[in-house]
């Protein structure tokens, strides 16, 4: 099968309007900030459409920054009302912030190492749990 690169606002404009559908997605992980549990170029997530009561920490989502208006797949840390706390696994120091309005979809499974894990799951809720000992460990968000 021939592989063929989309541009990431064409893309992403698609994905969002399959999830409003009410499709499932998957796509691959591009770039390094949830490492160490996703890598790009190696795993995959699959997403849905989610309402604001999903929304809560430890959720990783695929959002549309409202400052700069780059996607980013990132796990929700913090939630005020309807502002969230967004930073990605491998980010050390950096967060960002996003209205849930400005959410596409949230994660429903995972393809890493080519292998499925549900986020339901307790593969995952266990990597989830890792993740936020960690954070706390190194002085950071959890």
């Amino acid at each position: 099968m021939e592989e063929k690169t989309v541009a990431n606002e064409i893309l992403f404009r698609d994905v969002a309007a399959l999830l409003q559908e009410g499709y499932q997605v998957t796509i691959p992980v591009r770039g390094q900030s949830m490492r160490p549990f996703l890598a790009g170029g190696r795993d995959k997530v699959t997403l849905k459409r989610c309402t604001p009561d999903e929304l809560s920490p430890g959720v990783v989502v695929l959002v549309r920054e409202g400052r700069c208006g780059r996607v980013v797949l990132h796990r929700i840390v913090s939630r005020q009302a309807n502002q969230l706390t967004l930073q990605g696994d491998g980010n050390a120091r950096s967060a960002e912030t996003a209205d849930v309005r400005e959410v596409l979809g949230v994660a429903v499974a995972f393809i890493r190492k080519g292998r499925l894990y549900k986020a339901s799951g307790i593969a995952w809720r266990t990597y989830s749990f890792c993740r936020r000992v960690w954070m706390k460990v190194r002085g950071m968000s959890a």
